[in-house]
């Protein structure tokens, strides 16, 4: 046997203690039960001692009760006696004041009849004669309608004969309440004045505001079930007065009558009071409620039957005479209804007004509908073109509903129980009838047609094709009548002229926007191509939709919709959109050069010439027409010379492909097979491969290019000779006529040779392909365009025309010269199938630019544009923009005394010269921060000699780009503008950045970057580095100064708060003192105030009498004050101030008021200044100077200083009242907010998404790696909309992620109405925001010591926040949302009974209930909540509004790199109110160019400032 291990016998030890404790329990377990049957026999004696107590305690009660309720009666029948003793002594006295006022009454009228007998002696103001009233007048509290109360004050005003005056005073004293407290707004010398007391109660009480509800509500005013007409009319006056209050009686009148009409729920009462056309309310209501009461008898006999005669005459009286007044109404004879025989309460007899009888069962048709078996003749009726189905089953002709809305004839409506029945049993209502003209060929025809709900436009029915003698021929498919032959067409033709488009899925149209919505055909596969148009019979108001030439094939139909509401438009998967009318054929044109896209444009620039060299010149451009490209595809095809690529023995070049996005592989692949089918390209085989670059081009489209650099490596350059510019420009002298033609771009009109075309090979990852024809980026193309230039137009002469790679320019003597050379030009050009651009060709001019120059009949001239970077080279102002300029001059070793000799000396020889072709160009180029530069050069000699100069700013995005894309921009720009001089020639690339020498060889370059090496590759240039001490020249014109009015400057030195050096002053010889004692005796002399005093003190030491100085101004007096402590030193006045005791004094100058700014600005603007308070400068300034009033405009000085309230921030400061927002129901509005961030966890998460319910108050927060707004989205839609579904309103800041274009389209397509706080004001989402508190507190007291698993700890918080009570609901979360609490750990390790339902269906009646009640009392605490919120927060409200115009500050504090937050401005101004959006949101402007700002009150203050520099 095993020994046992200490293991082993540890565990025996254990379990014998075990079992020992389960004996103990045991034993105690049996105890507990005697010790309970003990407790259970002493509880039941207990009891029943407690209900013997109980009974005795309950008789004595009874006994007490029925004593007390004995003394009570007695001492209320005593109340009772002495109350009614009471009230006979009140009646007593009573009746004795009764009689008293009888008595002084019956006084009262004697003495007002004695005076009425008087004779009046004495004249009265008219104003104030007026009869005694005779009616009492009203009294107005604000509650009442103030439109009633005018009406009852008019009235009573009118019968008590007042006067304007009158009325007045009456209304003001008849105000009560709110109506009082209007004349508070109201000017004392206005209370009498009647319309200006009018006009204030009507727009604080008025109506007027509302005629567009009353208007809407009158438009909905529906009859509703059991409401009697007098009601119904009563309601449509009122609302007529309060909606037309300002149309005449009449035209009212009959708009009433005809709404009335309109609202009349029962549909033979509606019909048959139209038929009256009665031109008021009144009348129509009479008819209608006599029409109703022959009805109601009729209903009640309808199943009588009468066997007397006259038992019946009497109804048949009443409703002959309702229809025969219906029957005048539609101007029909009196007699049309004849008295018949009536049984079971019909009335036979009646017959259709356009046949002679009436057909027996009415009117009918075979159908509503022609359907696929129908024949249709085109026509028009009264002038609309329609197609009409011939229709020979039907009795009557018939016009469908919608078109007679179009016509100008008055429709005749006809009685409502006139219905059309088809043969199929199927009935639809007669709307009316009216008297059309028809034509169908070339007859018109006069003929009456009903108007009904029908399928096809129009019915031609059997009356008229047998009124007019009408023959159908089925077997030819025509139709004759008075000998022509009308052709007829079948439906199933007809149903393929057009197709409905419907909507491919529910899209919302943006308010005042425009979209493109897929569509799907109706009916697919009827014809392929077609143009949309506006579907005539859908009935959306506001919506136009563009004629567009589209492919019915396609997956979806592109449909260009404009939505000219004020409000976004909802068109559901389904909605017609669109029709569609076949395209019988496509012809794919040459667009005329002499059409009206070119020639306008092109002779409008030729308004030297004659009418009779206009001719000449549409005459050949009409010839040459072709010659012209039409569009970006056409750039002709030559075959006269190819592309070769000459790369030597050099083994074949394959580069790997690079990978593509997988959006833009689909895209790489569309632009292949483009080229494919174009002849661009061809698949290729051989052992050369490129990788391809995608381009994105200004307009957003792509162009497909390859990178050809390692290629152009290894290819031999072409030594072809361009043509030197200087023999270029000698051979035009003498010429007076000059031309320029520009080329269609694209070296795809030239072919590579066959055995080179394997080497533009290039793989996109789906196969290998090559260029049949020359591609961009291939190094010798500029010298391949140079030799097909000149094979097209050899043998033309110099004085004809001249050619600069794609530059072609004609000259000539004289007009007929000139024509004659461009005609020989033209052939040439169009024998080699080349195309030109008509948008950048110039004809006929005398002055043209060619190649950099100006040349014209006087001669040649250097283009202005070379050196006006130079010539217009502002001032410098500060040290740096100094040296850069000077470190220009010195770079050319030309240095003069004056600055414009400076600027003369730099574009003048011996520093700019013309070029030479036998010299390379030598381009310098650098940038800056504020702009690029650059030089073109050429070594002449032992010197550098500048041919032009190049300067640009940069706009504001190009100021982000970092160093070494401003530096590539800076060659790209240079580059371009130096074309004429670098393309198809080697040069000299010279700049400061050393990481450019690796430019060709960026890998894998893309976007901008790519596109820019694609652009250089087509030039040949080596890259030179120098160091930026020696580069000087292109470095001066990248930092080149703007222009005094540049607003990017100003904005940025108003933004950053610099302001301009004036270290840098200009020194003249002949500038004076303006603070000597001659200027500032001139200066007091001009001052009106001191000038009387310093005279005095000029001609007489003795003080002036007050006689003398009395007519003076008040600060003279001041001034005459303090004679003797005012004293002369070199003329000057000064006064002497001594201190207190005597021991010291100062001398203050008497300051003229012109000095007072500049003193100010000192003293406190300037740095010893130090923009200190009032009592400092106000010290400081005293120490100098003394003037008049001084305190008092240092301190409007300290009030007013902009940069002050900048920094400080104003003293009045503005906080709006609390706006509330409170929700009813769950999910009805979310909070949504971004946490962090914090330290990376394990999983990677760095913030929190938060989320909260704003009525249950339930949170979600979950952790993300990073917030960006496609992560936002997809917790969005995973952790929320996916558990609870998609909120109404979505909350959050102005966050980038939340307002991004993918965030935006989200809520969007959901449904889901996005709203966002304004700036810095997070008191807008403060539920949110409290939320984070609590997080934090919560992560702070559970994180571990690295802090990296907080987001570990957040399921466990949501647990116990979900499971709190909320201070505001007084519930929950979860009993909120659920109904019910969460069972929580404590739960399960203490135990809690369960509350288990009998049955699923009292559990769901349970929770419904304690949902009711639970939001009923949420919703009170809310309100509860919110409103002690608004008290305690309106208690710091400043009631501070601000008008449209007002200036404001604003606080907008900013964080910058580099810079201490602690000494940055945080407020801003003055900016402008452009509009108030609500009582606490405001849209502010800085400037007219500047883009509107949302911002809180809070955030704004009143600006009292002043720019002193403009002082």
């Amino acid at each position: 046997m095993p020994e046992t291990g200490p293991l082993t016998r540890s565990m025996d030890k254990q379990f014998e203690k075990l079992f020992a404790m389960m004996e103990e329990m045991k034993a105690g377990q049996e105890e507990m039960r005697v010790a309970q049957a003990g407790l259970e026999q002493k509880m039941e004696a207990g009891q029943e001692e407690m209900r013997s107590g109980q009974e005795e305690i309950k008789n004595q009660i009874q006994a007490h009760v029925e004593s007390q309720v004995d003394e009570i009666k007695i001492h209320v029948d005593g109340c009772i006696g002495k109350i009614e003793e009471e009230v006979q002594c009140v009646k007593g006295k009573i009746d004795k004041v009764e009689s008293e006022v009888q008595e002084k009454i019956g006084n009262l009228e004697r003495r007002i009849s004695e005076l009425e007998d008087r004779p009046n002696n004495f004249q009265t103001s008219p104003e104030l004669m007026y009869a005694r009233s005779t009616i009492k007048p009203l009294t107005f509290d604000g509650q009442t309608s103030w439109t009633v109360f005018k009406t009852q004050f008019d009235v009573v005003s009118s019968t008590n004969g007042w006067t304007n005056f009158v009325k007045a005073s009456q209304l003001v004293a008849s105000l009560r309440g709110s109506a009082a407290e209007v004349l508070q707004g109201i000017p004392a010398d206005k209370l009498t004045d009647l319309t200006t007391v009018e006009k204030a109660f009507e727009s604080r009480f008025g109506d007027s505001h509302l005629t567009q509800f009353y208007r809407t509500e009158l438009k909905k005013r529906r009859q509703k079930p059991g409401e009697s007409l007098q009601v119904l009319a009563a309601d449509v006056e009122r609302l007529m007065s309060l909606a037309y209050a300002e149309c005449p009686m009449d035209v009212r009148e009959s708009l009433a009558a005809q709404y009335f009409v309109d609202v009349i729920r029962d549909e033979d009462t509606q019909h048959s009071t139209r038929l009256m056309d009665a031109k008021d309310l009144k009348s129509s209501l009479a008819y209608s409620m006599k029409y109703e009461a022959a009805r109601s008898v009729s209903k009640t006999s309808r199943h009588c039957c009468w066997k007397e005669e006259h038992s019946s005459a009497k109804f048949e009286r009443d409703l002959l005479e309702v229809q025969q007044e219906g029957a005048r109404a539609e101007g029909l004879p009196g007699d049309y209804f004849e008295p018949g025989k009536l049984t079971h309460g019909c009335l036979a007899g009646r017959r259709l007004p356009s046949l002679n009888r009436a057909p027996e069962g009415g009117p009918r048709v075979s159908s509503l509908s022609g359907k696929k078996n129908g024949l249709y003749l085109e026509g028009s009726i009264c002038g609309i073109q329609c197609l009409m189905l011939v229709d020979t089953g039907a009795n009557v002709t018939l016009l469908r509903t919608d078109l007679v809305q179009k016509l100008k004839e008055q429709l005749i409506y006809t009685a409502p129980n006139i219905s059309l029945k088809t043969a199929t049993g199927e009935r639809t209502e007669i709307r009316g009838k009216l008297d059309a003209s028809i034509e169908c060929g070339s007859r018109k025809f006069h003929h009456r047609i009903y108007v009904a709900d029908i399928t096809d436009p129009s019915i031609l029915g059997l009356d008229f094709l047998q009124k007019f003698n009408f023959t159908v021929d089925l077997e030819k498919n025509e139709i004759r009548t008075g000998g022509e032959e009308i052709p007829l067409s079948s439906a199933s033709l007809q149903h393929s002229k057009s197709c409905s488009v419907l909507a491919k899925k529910r899209t919302i149209i943006p308010a005042r926007s425009e979209c493109l919505i897929q569509g799907v055909p109706e009916v697919p596969g009827q014809f392929r191509y077609a143009v949309t148009d506006f579907p005539s019979y859908v009935s959306q108001k506001g919506v136009l939709v563009a004629a567009t030439l589209v492919d019915l094939e396609m997956e979806a139909i592109p449909v260009r919709v404009l939505n000219l509401n004020n409000k976004p438009k909802i068109l559901d998967k389904g909605d017609v959109i669109a029709t569609c009318e076949p395209v019988v054929d496509i012809v794919a044109r040459p667009q005329e050069f002499s059409g009206a896209q070119h020639q306008p444009s092109t002779l409008g620039s030729l308004e030297i010439l004659n009418e009779e060299q206009r001719r000449a010149v549409r005459k050949l451009l009409k010839e040459f027409q072709n010659l012209f490209s039409t569009c970006d595809a056409d750039v002709g095809r030559c075959n006269m010379t190819q592309h070769r690529i000459n790369t030597g023995d050099h083994p074949p070049i394959k580069q790997y492909p690079r990978r593509l996005p997988l959006a833009r592989k689909e895209e790489a692949d569309h632009l292949v097979k483009e080229m494919v089918d174009n002849g661009i390209i061809e698949e290729s085989s051989g052992p050369w491969a490129s990788p391809i670059v995608l381009v994105k081009k200004k307009d957003g489209s792509t162009r497909f290019c390859v990178d050809y650099r390692k290629l152009n490596e290894i290819t031999k350059k072409d030594s072809y000779p361009l043509p030197r510019i200087d023999d270029t420009l000698d051979a035009l002298n003498g010429s007076q006529w000059f031309t320029t033609l520009d080329l269609k771009s694209g070296y795809w009109k030239v072919e590579i040779r066959p055995e080179d075309r394997e080497k533009t090979a290039f793989i996109t990852g789906q196969g290998l392909w090559q260029f049949k024809v020359m591609p961009f980026g291939l190094c010798n193309a500029p010298a391949t365009f140079e030799i097909l230039m000149e094979t097209v137009l050899r043998g033309l002469s110099s004085e004809a025309c001249l050619v600069y790679l794609d530059d072609i320019i004609i000259v000539g003597r004289t007009f007929e010269e000139h024509l004659n050379n461009l005609r020989k030009v033209f052939q040439r050009l169009q024998n080699a199938n080349l195309k030109l651009s008509p948008k950048k060709c110039r004809f006929f001019q005398k002055e043209v630019t060619y190649l950099g120059h100006v040349i014209s009949a006087e001669g040649l001239k250097t283009d202005p544009e070379k050196n006006k970077t130079v010539v217009d080279w502002p001032r410098p102002e500060t040290v740096h923009y100094l040296r850069s300029f000077l470190g220009l001059c010195t770079y050319y070793q030309e240095c003069e005394i004056s600055f414009n000799s400076l600027k003369q000396a730099l574009t003048s020889s011996p520093i700019l010269t013309y070029p030479r072709t036998d010299k390379d160009f030598i381009l310098h180029t650098d940038a800056s921060n504020e702009g690029i530069g650059a030089v073109l050069s050429q070594n002449i000699g032992n010197e550098e000699r500048v041919i032009a100069y190049f300067s640009k700013s940069l706009g504001k995005p190009e100021r982000n780009y970092c160093v070494t894309r401003k530096e590539l921009l800076a060659i790209v720009k240079s580059i371009e503008h130096f074309h004429h001089y670098l393309y198809g020639r080697k040069f000299i690339l010279r700049t400061d950045h050393a990481s450019l020498r690796w430019l060709l060889n960026f890998k894998e370059p893309e976007g901008q970057i790519a596109r820019w090496i694609q652009r250089l590759q087509e030039y040949d240039f080596e890259i030179q580095h120098r160091k930026g001490t020696s580069h000087g020249n292109a470095d001066a014109l990248s930092r080149r100064p703007c222009a005094e009015s540049c607003k990017h400057c100003t904005n940025a030195e108003k933004k950053f708060g610099m302001e301009i050096d004036i270290s840098v002053k200009v020194l003249t010889t002949t500038s004076a003192d303006l603070w000597s004692s001659c200027e500032i005796q001139k200066s007091q002399l001009e001052d009106p105030n001191i000038k009387p005093i310093l005279e005095k003190k000029l001609n007489s030491a003795d003080r002036p009498s007050w006689q003398e100085i009395a007519p003076e101004s008040p600060a003279t007096k001041r001034y005459w004050a303090l004679w003797d402590s005012l004293h002369l030193k070199d003329g000057v006045l000064y006064r002497k101030w001594e201190s207190d005791d005597g021991n010291s004094c100062r001398w203050q100058l008497i300051l003229p008021k012109s000095k007072i700014p500049e003193v100010l600005r000192e003293t406190h603007d300037s740095a010893s200044g130090g923009h200190f308070g009032v009592m400092k400068t106000l010290s400081k300034t005293r120490e100098r100077f003394y003037w008049d009033r001084l305190r008092a405009d240092v301190e409007k000085w300290c009030r007013e200083c902009h940069a002050c309230g900048a920094r400080k921030g104003p003293k009045i400061r503005t906080k709006g009242r609390l706006q509330r927002y409170n929700v009813g129901a769950p999910f009805e509005r979310m909070a949504l907010d971004i946490l962090g961030p914090f330290p990376v966890t394990t999983k990677g998460n760095r913030y929190v998404v938060v989320l909260m319910d704003y009525f249950t108050k339930w949170p979600q927060a979950i952790p993300i790696p990073d917030q960006e707004a496609s992560t936002v989205a997809e917790e969005l839609v995973r952790s929320w909309i996916s558990c609870y579904g998609v909120p109404m309103i979505l909350h959050s800041d102005q966050g980038t992620n939340f307002n991004s274009a993918l965030f935006t389209e989200l809520c969007k397509l959901l449904g889901i109405l996005k709203t966002r706080t304004t700036a810095l004001h997070p008191e807008s989402d403060g539920m949110v925001e409290r939320f984070n508190r609590k997080i934090l507190n919560h992560l702070a007291l559970f994180v571990s010591r690295n802090q990296t698993d907080w987001d570990t700890h957040l399921p466990l918080f949501l647990l116990a926040y979900r499971s709190a009570e909320h201070e505001v609901t007084g519930l929950t979360p979860a009993e909120m949302l659920f109904g019910r609490t969460l069972r929580l750990p404590c739960d399960i390790l203490f135990g809690r009974p369960s509350e288990m339902p009998s049955s699923p269906n009292e559990y769901m009646k349970n929770l419904e209930t304690r949902l009711e009640s639970v939001h009923a009392f949420a919703r009170e605490r809310i309100k509860l909540a919110s409103e002690r919120m608004k008290t305690r927060y309106d208690s710091r409200a400043t009631d501070h509004h601000f008008k449209e115009g007002d200036l404001v500050w604003m606080y907008n504090p900013k964080r910058r790199r580099g810079l201490s937050p602690k000494l940055q401005q945080n407020w801003e101004g003055p900016y402008t109110v452009v509009k108030k959006l609500n009582d606490v949101v405001y849209r502010v402007q800085r400037s007219a160019n500047t883009k509107p700002k949302v911002i809180h009150i809070n955030r704004l203050a009143p600006y009292r400032a002043t720019a002193h520099s403009s002082i």
